[in-house]
């Protein structure tokens, strides 16, 4: 057979015997396919079996398919024929490790005993060949019920294997490349760069006006998605037959429960999967589309007309000549109406916002318009999608009235509010805004549930109390807990205009704090916390102090100033936050920690405790934490050693020099 570059004639590689119009065979090399049918064949470059080692053949030498700078995936233009290559490419698999390593799941195992402890770079390589090759396939995972949080009933969580969740970082990686330039501005969840605030922010902008909002609320969306439809979907997108059909293994890999074994479902993606949230944005990407057809059909009018009343007020004054008390009169009476008719039936508009399977829609016109609105999209979700609208959840309402939405309260004012307010002294005519308003019952219920406050029978109302459960941790780290509770709760409701409320909250944390404070020092009382820590309570060192972070002012933020677009943490995240979940930084290329060997495995921890309970840590995991590390790279041998309580004294003392080396370089 003639080598090198220059072929007349065209090779395909395939992995077993053909069937039908797939593009895989039992190793044989296929040759001199007619060029026409070259569609029924996934095309790789012109070399044989021996030669595909690596994607060298598939690239250009000076435009890469990938490279990684800054922890920053850069693709060049990708061939969906070929997607596949992306997605096994060693440098993605490390990058997708490096972004989940240090998750709270890592070491919780699926339906086998595998985590990322022990992850070495072959397993990287020997996956990244499996992918290419079309033989990656996903095993069983486990299930379990949680209770929804604030809700009645429970949701399934699918706990995959830990290492599997590398291969699906990586495709989440590679496909939201893909699919990210496609969507529509309405979807802001799971998306880069955009989260509660911008869905926020874009009410704010677009609802100005309307009258009726439909409130849509799916019937458990990510259990109902239908496989078919949902690859029909992909199909239109993707033409790289192995990432759909490792799409479809994720699919269809089943899982356990109670011990029996569930597989082949038709419908549902795995809830707890790390690329399910962007399957679901794919999915309901077709929803955007038909509803951004709604919005240009029922644009009408360029303005609205003006208010007859107003007009025939105008209309007595035009003919009144010259200033008199008539005319003065009759201003006031106009300060007191709207110069554009409200309810004009030649004006139409329509708005809509979803973050990930929740979304409302903004309608300005008639009840009726409303009404065939939400029928259309309610027969495009059962027929396109299949799936089911909530017909309790799904409400058509007055947007006066207000609606819940990302754990707001949100309404339209115009009606609430005059249109004229005093402004430094003087009479000015105003535009109400869209009211956003924090739910600081739910918010006391939930730090309730977490133990910062309690309810007292005493006073029939909720006071703080100290947390029992943090008694063993260091002043510093108290401290430094409750400082990301309430910086999470006041970056979120930061658009809230009500945000004076959120003060008796922050104000009751820090009583919490100086009661848990106590508990810890044996003060028996707050008083005596403050008396000796100061009034925020400062933890002091020789080089630096650490305050309770308590704000100068909760006055509202400027409009301008109230939307923080991009990651902001959810609030129930930050009640929740343990220091279970710092992130780290490692590397799998770097050599042992006590001997230098280059080939290395990683040890990973569950989670490093040394702030809750240090007592009860061992020798090494006690010098992880001094680094604050969840994870270090040992040789097969030493690994062994460490987790069998085997090292020397010597290997022991070199542990702990090699974790202080191991440590990231502080900032000055």
């Amino acid at each position: 057979m003639p080598q090198g570059p220059n072929l007349n004639y065209e090779v395909h590689e395939n992995m077993r015997f053909p069937k039908a119009r797939k593009c895989y065979g039992n190793g044989i090399i296929v040759v001199g396919a007619m060029s026409g049918n070259t569609g029924t064949v996934c095309k790789y470059s012109s070399s044989t079996k021996n030669s595909l080692k690596d994607d060298s053949e598939l690239l250009d030498v000076n435009s890469p398919l990938i490279t990684v700078k800054g922890g920053r995936v850069e693709f060049r233009p990708l061939n969906t024929d070929r997607l596949i290559h992306a997605i096994c490419h060693v440098d993605v698999l490390m990058l997708a490790y490096e972004l989940i390593k240090s998750k709270p799941g890592n070491m919780t195992p699926g339906s086998n005993k595998e985590t990322l402890d022990g992850m070495d770079i072959g397993w990287i390589e020997r996956t990244s060949k499996l992918l290419r090759a079309g033989r990656f396939k996903f095993g069983l995972a486990r299930r379990t019920l949680i209770p929804k949080v604030g809700k009645s009933g429970e949701r399934p969580l699918t706990m995959a294997s830990p290492r599997e969740k590398v291969a699906q970082k990586a495709m989440a990686i590679v496909l939201n490349e893909v699919f990210e330039p496609r969507f529509l501005k309405y979807s802001h969840g799971f998306r880069p760069k955009r989260g509660c605030h911008s869905a926020l922010q874009m009410i704010d902008q677009y609802f100005r006006g309307s009258k009726w909002v439909i409130e849509a609320d799916f019937t458990k969306c990510f259990d109902k998605i239908p496989h078919d439809k949902l690859m029909t979907v992909l199909r239109k997108y993707i033409t790289c037959c192995k990432t759909l059909a490792l799409i479809k293994s994720g699919l269809k890999a089943g899982y356990i429960k109670m011990g029996d074994i569930v597989v082949n479902e038709s419908q549902g993606i795995p809830q707890g999967s790390v690329v399910s949230p962007l399957l679901c944005n794919i999915f309901l990407h077709e929803l955007d589309t038909f509803v951004d057809d709604l919005i240009t059909e029922n644009i009408k009018g360029k303005t609205r007309r003006k208010n007859p009343a107003w007009r025939r007020i105008q209309y007595e004054m035009e003919k009144l000549k010259g200033y008199s008390k008539e005319i003065k009169v009759l201003r006031r009476k106009m300060w007191l109406l709207n110069s554009k008719d409200q309810m004009d039936p030649n004006f139409r508009r329509m708005a809509y916002v979803r973050y990930a399977d929740d979304f409302v829609m903004g309608i300005t016109g008639p009840r009726k318009l409303a009404v065939d609105i939400m029928e259309k999209v309610d027969l495009f979700i059962s027929e396109r999608l299949g799936l089911e609208m909530n017909k309790e959840k799904t409400l058509l309402t007055k947007f006066s009235d207000g609606i819940n939405f990302l754990g707001f309260n949100i309404k339209d004012r115009a009606v609430d509010e005059k249109p004229i307010k005093m402004v430094k002294g003087r009479k000015v005519r105003v535009t109400p805004r869209i009211s956003f308003q924090a739910p600081i019952a739910k918010l006391l219920e939930r730090l309730v549930v977490r133990g910062y406050f309690k309810w007292s029978k005493a006073t029939d109302r909720m006071q703080p109390c100290g947390m029992r459960s943090l008694v063993n941790m260091a002043h510093r780290d108290i401290l430094l807990l409750y400082n990301a509770v309430i910086h999470g709760i006041l970056n979120y409701y930061r658009c809230a205009d009500n945000r004076k409320s959120l003060g008796s909250i922050i104000h009751g944390l820090k009583m919490s704090c100086a009661l848990t404070l106590a508990l810890k020092f044996k003060l028996r009382t707050a008083a005596k916390a403050f008396k000796r820590f100061g009034g925020k309570l400062t933890f002091k060192t020789e080089k630096n102090s650490i305050d309770l972070f308590i704000p100068n002012t909760f006055a509202r933020k400027n409009h301008l100033d109230k939307f923080k677009i991009g990651e902001v943490s959810n609030p129930e995240k930050a009640i929740k936050l343990s220091y279970a979940n710092r992130k780290t930084n490692s590397g799998l290329i770097k050599p042992c920690v006590i001997c230098g060997d280059p080939k290395v495995e990683m040890h990973h921890v569950r989670k490093l405790r040394e702030l809750r309970n240090r007592l009860h840590l061992d020798w090494f995991n006690m010098q992880m934490a001094g680094i604050n590390r969840k994870q270090v790279p040992l040789c097969k041998l030493h690994h062994h050693r460490l987790h069998n309580n085997q090292m020397s004294h010597a290997e022991r003392e070199a542990f702990r020099i090699g974790c202080e080396q191991f440590a990231p370089k502080r900032k000055k």
